[in-house]
């Protein structure tokens, strides 16, 4: 064996998932290079982010007890259910709980922004409790507080990950989040969609029977004439849901 190859097996080799001295170089400086803003500007942005979130969190889902959105959506729970404490300590508590187990079970470099994000909505959450102690809704109108509950904390974590992962990626979180809320949007819709159903029928006061006191809707009732019989019928006409609109055919069948 020669001097040179003595001296690479003499080298201590890394442990299995660990990285390189070159790696780890290597790794740090696409780190930078993906870094697109300052430290200052990052941490800015970041904060902004999580200023938006709790801002949505006081103003609108509290207030409405929009009980969606992780270790939030349990604190309004919480709170709802032991009133004695504001949102904001459920929050403190269980982020401490979830830090203490990425501690444990994570590497600690991967859990420390993790931490100060959890922390800082939690900070942030209090001081607008404080600032402004909101019990009832703002507007009054729920839908327009579920929009803006969502909208808020959205504006929010796309700058955070613009801040994180340069316009690139943000940018792409932008996009997703407008498809996201187009996919929503059309899952609440078929959800609320209705069925115009009218039934033309020699029978009209059974239908509308049915109509009134099994599916518990209303109808209108109006009249007409068939175009090649001319025979004069009644037209119940009724807005129902896609499970209703099932039974109304199945009954006018039977």
């Amino acid at each position: 064996m020669d001097e040179k190859n003595a001296q690479v097996n003499e080298g201590v080799e890394p442990v299995a998932g660990e990285m390189t001295p070159d790696e780890a170089r290597r790794a740090e400086r696409l780190s930078r290079r993906r870094m697109a803003y300052s430290f200052p500007q990052f941490l800015a942005l970041l904060n902004v982010g999580l200023i938006l979130t709790a801002a949505a969190l006081v103003l609108f889902k509290t207030p409405n007890h929009l009980a969606f959105g992780g270790t939030t959506g349990f604190a309004i729970l919480f709170n709802a259910a032991l009133p004695a404490l504001p949102v904001s300590v459920y929050m403190w508590i269980m982020n401490a709980a979830l830090v203490l187990l990425g501690l444990v079970f994570l590497e600690r470099r991967a859990v420390l922004w993790s931490a100060f994000a959890s922390f800082a909505l939690s900070g942030y959450t209090s001081l607008f409790e404080w600032l402004m102690p909101v019990t009832t809704s703002l507007t009054g109108d729920l839908w327009l507080d579920v929009c803006f509950a969502v909208l808020l904390p959205a504006v929010g974590v796309v700058m955070a990950a613009i801040g994180l992962f340069g316009p690139r990626v943000g940018l792409y979180c932008v996009l997703a989040l407008i498809g996201k809320t187009f996919v929503v949007d059309g899952f609440i819709e078929s959800i609320r969609q209705r069925k115009v159903c009218q039934a033309i029928c020699d029978h009209p006061r059974d239908v509308e029977e049915f109509i009134v006191k099994k599916l518990g809707r209303t109808a209108t009732v109006t009249f007409g004439w068939g175009a090649y019989s001319g025979k004069r019928q009644t037209i119940l006409s009724s807005v129902l849901s896609r499970r209703e609109a099932m039974k109304l055919r199945l009954f006018v069948r039977a």
